[in-house]
């Protein structure tokens, strides 16, 4: 008996990037702060002279990126 070849497959795997281009909406919060002069008696309604802290805080978004990696087919090699 002598061993004899009957044939050969080669098998290439390669990889496809696909560039893509999103529009994305971001929105913003901003903060506006304005001080007037004013001439008026004082009210009950205004609380004056009393330690207090106001805080305001500007808010946005940011668009996160990922990647992805997909197979999209697979082979199967039997040998008998």
């Amino acid at each position: 008996m002598r061993d004899v070849s009957h044939g050969r497959i080669r098998i290439r795997s390669y990889v496809v990037e696909t560039p893509v281009d999103e529009q994305v909406t971001l929105r913003e919060e901003r903060v506006a702060i304005e001080r007037r002069p004013a001439d008026r008696a004082l009210s009950d309604a205004d609380q004056a002279f009393q330690e207090r802290t106001i805080e305001a805080e500007e808010r946005g978004e940011e668009a996160v990126v990922s990647k992805e990696v997909r197979i999209t087919e697979e082979i199967v090699v039997n040998g008998r």
